[in-house]
Parts: structure tokens; C-alpha cells; sequence
């Protein structure tokens, strides 16, 4: 069946190829010729001045431009030919983004614009001349290239550029800076994420927040692959830019986007320019070991203007600094991250795009990183960093993703065919002798394997001052295969005994089909509105196989289930004036239903019912004080009903509904540039997630916090950049993270369905420095993580079947860490 699906999957890409091949080549339209001349200046007044005088758009970062200077311009023919002269011998290259602008980036940073500064904005508002505007992003979280300001939905965007220059390589790193945004985790490749409250804890059964990579989803939609804790975590190196869409997706995105998505939008190829970029860099954490990063990338135009390749690898060990003193290791929670992708950018004509990459990444962590814990006070039970275990608890994460996307640009609309192929394999280990109260050594190994490809057409018209719609299909097939295995074992040899304890064998598969549908109309030019729907029947076959000295009587199940669900979406937007803008939205989302896990021997639901939000958000935006100041803030309400519930009978867990509950916040986030060279962000988040209805199987009632959620978090950010002498610069930055007190998981002791006990995990922050020169391509930067060594816990789960006075194990953040990067774009 997998040969089968891999065939299917080659096979619609191919098709999609071919049937850009059918389509003939037309003629390039010209850019219109202009004469212009100017001196040699500072890069970005200089690039304002072109922007003034040609009438054209030109979008540029001041972190790509900072430090350095124009090269002389005379009689240049265009704004596209001026602008390549001004940057002639620097790391900067110039090609055409959004709605024809010039977009000026470093070299290799991709096609989409980073984060960029209008810069024939700041010459129509006439700043001074040492003014600077706020960096705007290019988003395509509608499907649409938008500026980010401009969508009337709660999205935050992350370029790049600026996710390289604070080494913010995985998700520790940046998660928390983004309002709404947190996240569960006992170490790398066990993260699951909460955006806007929507969590039942660290057992729910899939994940609220849908991730995508670039147009196709990854992951799997239903609840036997992983779980909420099978979110990747993709190294960032090669990435464009990452986009976070706040509250309820379901009409564009589908199902398991509750709480919204998570979108990695990798850097394309350039068909216009040679270029790309090698990094290498080490890190040490104080009192633990030491780690490293290396990365490169390289694009390759091997037609002009037609054909490009961009190929990238990286390589990364994150310093481990969890000991174990039972068994004298040291260290014992350093991971391997290592992965490579290749894209292939073919433009046969001018309304014609072909897009195909490929990518790979393998996580290797060799235990979590939890130390152990006495609650309530979270204590350490030995010594800090220190956790006790008979043996080692390794995981090992294989990620890939397959995609192509052809964009087809009518003259009154656009046809996109979206295909994707991914697959996911993890086999954690763990010892469990302890959290199940045994005599003897158990070792609990569950491998998950997940295939998966999909499909999406859409038609969708052009940009409008009155009148705009989309329509699309969607198709998934997924097939999963999940094992549970208890074992006894040597902890001293590592033999494993011949007779199991018990076995879990549950393979299944999950088909899906959708429609959808949105059209934006404008009533006049400053308010229009936004309707959308999406219909969705899946189909589901569940298998599931007990054996094993623990069962009594070897069970064999088979399930098959369906369910559709409808998504909807209404959003007004009204201009105040060219800057301000405020929105309403209200939205809906769901997660699929399907067949529950059995329990051997006990009566237990067949099946469990889709779960649904609606989201109820009011926000704005704008842009002031000549654009030197963003602004965007919303607040949210969110009704989550059906709740889908872990429960278990005798040790044996089992899926269900039970239980409301309700979010509401507010969140706001600002950038200002007061002066050149400054750029100060903040935000802040409050978040107030409930049950608004008993859910006793879970052990949580009317009123109790939903577990991991904060009601508060911040986020605090300052770079400058200046220029120290002709040719080279320099830059300094300071960010604070906060996040506020989180009650844990809803607990049940043992089979007796009373509610178990629950804890506060207390707040903390994170300071965070870096300091860097820049010279042409190069930069060389140091940086100190966590610099007052904070002890942040991001999970909380039980050591023993004492849930009262046990042992808990508290996944904590990197202690502080010092580090230097050495980077050069080309």
C-alpha cells in the first residue's frame, strides 16, 4: 500500500508538471525605461531616492542594507537596472516580488520578500532624513500575497533574517515571542502547541494547531500517529519566514487548525541571480555540554530568468544538560538534528509557475529533558538538572515532505494545484518501571509510522477594488501504524525478555474529501467583507490487536467510522484612513471524529464525535507616526464544545467527548524605529481559557483552568545596527521573554474516576543578548542565552502511580548558554 500511495503521489506531480509543459512560452513584458542618475550614499537612502524617482515600488530590509553604501548610478535604463548597479559588489541581489515591486535582499534569502521596508512610502511621507519606517512582511496566510498589515486576522510573521540573527533554531527559541503562542514540551520532538488556550494537556488526543509547509499540511489528521506531541520542528535555516494564524482556520485550512496554524514558508529558488550562504557556529551551556550548528544553501539559475535550483543541508547538535547520577552520565539530553532540501523553481512563460521541492530532516535526542521534581513546590528531588532513570530513554524523529505547486495566471483568475507527499516516523523509548509502580525493570517502546499526500485545486481571482472569490477542493489519504510494546529488560545488558507484557498492534487509515469557498465583496473603498464556507466528510478504518502477558484474553478490534463537519467565516474590515484599519471576524473549526481505542474486557464507546470552536474576534491595525510605528491588537472569544477527552478503564485508555469550555483574551504587539538604526518590539498576551461545563472522567470540573495555559505572557525586543566605518557595520540586541503561572494536567486517580491533584508551575523569564559586525557578505555575531538561568518548566508529567505525594518529571528550558556564529551570503 505505501509503494502504492508513493506511486500515487509521483504520479500527480507529474501530472502537474505536464500540464505546465503543455502551456507555451509567451513574451516578458519590459520594464519601462527611465534615466537616472545618483551619487554614492548610505544603501537605503539611496534605494528611497530610486523609489522617488522612478514611481516604483521598492522593498528592502534595513538589517540587509545596514553599513552598507550605493555605488554610483549614471543614465541607468530602469528602476530594476539602477537598483542592481547601486548594489554591485555587495550581498544584495534585486528581483521582482508582489505586485511587481523590487524587492532588495540578501543574496539567497528566497523569493518571497522578508521583512522589508517600503521604501517609496517613506519618500511620499517625506521623513527626515535620518528617519526609518517599521520593516513590513509579505504574508500569504490568506493564500494570497498580502502585507501583513493589510489582512483584517490576527497573524504574526517571522522572517528569516531574523530568526537567523537571534539563532532562534527551533522552537524553544522562538515560540514564545509570538502573542497567543505556547507550547508543552519534555524535550525535542515531543512538543505540542497552544495557541489561544485551545489544550485539554499533555493527553489530548491530536493536535489543535495545524501545521503546513508551504501550500500542504503535515501531519496527521486523526489521533493514532503521534498524538498533539508529533508537531516537527524544522530547523529554520533554509526558512523564509514563519507565519502563525491566530483562532479558528477551518474554512481555508481544514480540519485540526482549533486553534489556528503554524506555517513554514521555505526560501524558493531565484531564477534571476547566482547566490546563497554558508553558516557555522558553536554553542556551550554553563554547567552542561557543548553543541554546534552548520548550514549552507546555494541557488542556482540555470535558465534566466526560467529555471532555478536552490539546494540547502544543515547540521545541528543541541548541548545536552540533564544529568543522570544513578548511572554516573552526564549530559544525557544532547540531540542530533541534521537535514537537507532541494527546490526547483520552472517558469516555461510568463503566467505559467512550477514549483517542486523536497525535504528531509533526522532528530535524534538521547533523553528528555525533565529533572525530577516534588510537587507542589517543584523542587528538585536530588539535585538540580538531575533526573533518575534504570536506562536510557532515546527517541528518534524521521521527517519528510515531498511538494508541487502549479500556478497557473489567467487573465481573470489563477489556478493553483497544490500536491503533497509526506511521512513521519518516530520510535520513542522510555522507561516507565516507576510511573507504572513495577518491581522490575519495564521499558515502553511505541513506534509510529505515517504516510500521507494530498491534494488541493483552487480557483481564485485576482486582487479587486470590487469583487473577489475563491473555490477549491481538497483531498487527503492518510495510513498510520502505531505499535505499543511493554517490555522487561536488563538494565545492565540491555536484553530484553522473550515474552512480552504487552503488545499493541493499531494500524489505520483516514480519507477525507472538502469543498470550499470565500468571496471578499467592496461595498465602497474603505469597508468590505469577507464570507467563506468549507464541507468535509472523512472516512475512517481502525484496526486494533491486545496480546501479552498483561492480557488476559488477546483482543482483535476493527472500526470504521464517518463524520462531516461544516466551517464558516464572516469578516468585515473598514479602513479608518490609509493607515488604520479595524476588523471582525468570527469563525468556526473543528477536529475529526472517529473510532476509539478499545479496552480488553470492558464495555468502552465504539467511537467519538467531532469537536468544534467558534471564535469571535474584534481587531486593529496601523501603521502611524510616518510609519515609524505598527500597531495590531485584537480580542477574542472562543466557545470550544464536544471536547475530545483521554479517559482510561484498568490502565487501558480510551477516547471520548465530554465537557465546554470557553477562552477569551486579548493580545498586542507593536514595532516602533525611533531613530535609525533602533528597532524596538513588543507584545503582550492575555489569555483566560476554562471549562465552562464538568468533564469528571478527565477529572476537571466547571471553572478549572484549561492545564498549560498562562494567563499572561510578554514579549520584549531592541536591535540596533549602525555603521562603524565605510563598508562595515555593527549590531547589538536584547529581548524578555515572559510567561506567566500554568496550571498542570487534569488527573483521575487511578480507576476510581475521582479527580486527581493538580499544581501551579510558576512563571518566568528569559533574557536573551547579542552582538555581532558585519563586513560585506560576512557576519560574525556572539550571543548568551537564558542569561540569568532561569529555570523555566514547559511540562509537568508523573513519575509514579502517587499522584498525591510521587515524583514528578518537569521538562525545563536550555540553562544558559553562551555562543558565536560565523556567517557569509554570496
Amino acid at each position: 500500500m505505501t509503494s502504492n500511495r508513493r506511486a500515487r503521489g509521483r504520479n500527480t506531480l507529474a501530472c502537474g508538471v505536464a500540464v505546465a509543459a503543455l502551456l507555451a512560452a509567451a513574451p516578458v513584458l519590459a520594464q519601462p525605461a527611465r534615466a537616472l542618475s545618483f551619487p554614492a550614499e548610505p544603501m537605503d537612502a539611496a534605494l528611497r531616492d530610486l523609489a522617488r524617482k522612478s514611481g516604483v515600488d521598492i522593498l528592502f530590509s534595513r538589517a540587509a542594507v545596514a553599513g552598507l553604501r550605493s555605488a554610483p548610478v549614471q543614465g541607468a535604463a530602469s528602476a530594476r537596472d539602477a537598483a542592481q548597479a547601486m548594489t554591485a559588489n555587495t550581498n544584495l541581489e534585486v528581483v521582482t516580488g508582489a505586485g511587481g515591486a523590487l524587492v532588495v535582499r540578501t543574496r539567497g534569502e528566497g523569493a518571497s520578500p522578508q521583512s522589508v521596508t517600503p521604501a517609496n512610502l517613506a519618500a511620499q511621507a517625506e521623513p527626515s532624513e535620518t528617519a526609518q519606517v517599521v520593516a513590513e512582511l509579505i504574508v500569504t496566510a490568506n493564500k494570497r500575497e498580502e502585507r501583513l498589515l493589510s489582512v483584517p486576522a490576527a497573524i504574526s510573521a517571522l522572517s528569516g533574517a531574523s530568526l537567523r540573527r537571534n539563532q532562534a533554531h527551533r522552537f524553544e527559541d522562538y515560540l514564545t515571542t509570538v502573542p497567543g503562542l505556547n507550547y508543552v514540551s519534555s524535550g525535542e520532538g515531543t512538543t505540542q502547541l497552544i495557541l489561544r488556550g485551545i489544550t485539554s494537556g499533555t493527553t489530548q488526543v491530536s493536535s489543535t494547531v495545524g501545521i503546513y509547509v508551504d501550500e500542504a499540511p503535515f501531519g496527521s489528521s486523526t489521533v493514532f500517529a503521534g498524538g498533539a506531541f508529533g508537531t516537527p520542528d524544522f530547523d529554520t535555516s533554509d526558512i523564509a519566514r514563519i507565519e502563525v494564524l491566530k483562532g479558528p482556520q477551518g474554512t481555508l485550512y481544514g480540519a485540526n487548525a482549533l486553534g489556528g496554524v503554524l506555517k513554514f514558508v521555505t526560501t524558493a529558488p531565484d531564477a534571476g541571480r547566482y547566490g546563497g550562504h554558508v553558516e557555522v557556529g558553536a554553542a556551550s551551556v554553563d554547567g552542561g555540554g557543548e553543541g554546534y550548528n552548520a548550514s549552507a544553501a546555494v541557488n542556482l539559475p540555470l535558465v534566466r530568468d526560467q529555471l532555478a535550483l536552490r539546494v540547502s543541508a544543515f547540521a545541528r547538535k543541541d548541548p545536552g544538560y540533564i544529568d543522570d547520577p544513578s548511572r554516573g552520565r552526564t549530559d544525557i539530553n544532547s540531540a542530533t538534528v541534521k537535514g537537507a532540501r532541494a527546490a526547483l523553481l520552472w517558469k516555461p512563460r510568463d503566467d505559467l509557475t512550477v514549483n517542486l521541492s523536497a525535504f528531509g530532516q533526522n532528530l535524534d535526542a538521547k533523553n528528555p529533558s525533565s529533572e525530577d521534581v516534588t510537587v507542589p513546590g517543584f523542587d528538585p528531588v536530588k539535585g538540580d538538572r538531575q533526573q533518575s532513570r534504570l536506562f536510557d530513554g532515546p527517541k528518534t524523529f524521521r521527517y519528510r515532505a515531498y511538494n508541487g505547486v502549479v500556478t497557473w495566471n489567467l487573465d481573470w483568475a489563477s489556478l493553483v494545484s497544490a500536491t503533497g507527499y509526506s511521512t513521519f516516523r518516530s520510535n520513542p523509548v522510555s522507561d516507565v518501571t516507576t510511573v507504572l509502580g513495577a518491581p522490575f525493570p519495564i521499558q515502553a517502546v511505541q513506534p509510529v509510522h505515517e504516510a500521507k499526500w494530498t491534494q488541493e485545486l483552487r480557483l481564485q481571482s485576482p486582487t479587486s477594488d470590487m469583487l473577489e472569490w475563491r473555490a477549491g477542493v481538497f483531498f487527503t489519504h492518510e495510513q498510520s501504524h502505531q505499535e505499543q510494546h511493554l517490555r522487561t529488560l536488563n538494565p545492565a545488558t540491555g536484553v530484553v525478555a522473550p515474552l512480552p507484557l504487552a503488545d499493541a498492534i493499531v494500524p489505520s487509515r483516514y480519507t477525507e474529501y472538502a469543498g470550499f469557498g470565500d468571496l471578499t465583496y467592496h461595498f465602497t473603498p474603505r469597508f468590505d467583507v469577507t464570507v467563506g464556507a468549507r464541507y468535509s466528510h472523512n472516512r475512517q478504518h481502525f484496526g486494533e490487536t491486545f496480546s501479552g502477558l498483561l492480557v488476559p484474553v488477546p483482543a482483535d478490534f476493527t472500526r470504521i467510522t464517518s463524520d462531516s463537519s461544516w466551517t464558516w467565516l464572516i469578516n468585515p474590515r473598514f479602513k479608518l484612513d490609509e493607515q488604520q484599519m479595524v476588523y471582525g471576524r468570527i469563525a468556526t473549526g473543528y477536529r475529526a471524529g472517529g473510532p476509539t481505542l478499545a479496552v480488553p474486557n470492558q464495555p468502552s464507546p465504539k467511537e467519538f464525535d467531532p469537536d468544534t470552536v467558534t471564535n469571535y474576534e474584534f481587531g486593529y491595525k496601523a501603521t502611524l507616526l510616518d510609519r515609524r510605528l505598527t500597531l495590531d491588537a485584537d480580542v477574542f472569544y472562543i466557545d470550544w464544545r464536544d471536547i475530545q477527552l483521554n479517559e482510561s478503564i484498568n490502565g487501558f485508555s480510551y477516547i471520548t467527548n465530554g465537557g465546554k469550555a470557553r477562552s477569551k483574551g486579548a493580545e498586542a504587539a507593536a514595532t516602533l524605529t525611533p531613530m535609525s538604526g533602533l528597532t524596538l518590539n513588543g507584545s503582550l498576551t492575555y489569555t483566560e481559557a476554562k471549562l465552562t461545563q464538568d468533564a469528571p472522567g478527565a477529572g476537571g470540573f466547571k471553572g478549572d483552568r484549561l492545564p498549560g495555559v498562562p494567563r499572561w505572557n510578554a514579549a520584549l525586543d531592541a536591535a540596533y545596527d549602525w555603521t562603524l566605518t565605510e563598508g562595515w557595520g555593527a549590531f547589538v540586541g536584547a529581548s524578555y521573554r515572559y510567561v506567566g503561572k500554568r496550571p498542570t494536567n487534569f488527573q483521575t486517580l487511578g480507576g476510581s474516576g475521582l479527580a486527581g491533584p493538580r499544581f501551579t508551575v510558576d512563571s518566568y523569564g528569559v533574557v536573551d543578548l547579542r552582538a555581532g559586525a558585519t563586513h560585506g557578505g560576512w557576519t560574525l555575531s556572539a550571543y548568551a542565552k537564558n542569561v540569568g538561568d532561569e529555570r523555566g518548566i514547559v511540562a509537568v508529567g508523573p513519575n509514579s502511580p502517587d499522584l498525591l505525594h510521587g515524583t514528578y518529571a518537569a521538562g525545563i528550558i536550555q540553562p544558559r548558554t553562551y555562543g558565536v556564529d560565523l556567517s557569509a551570503s554570496f
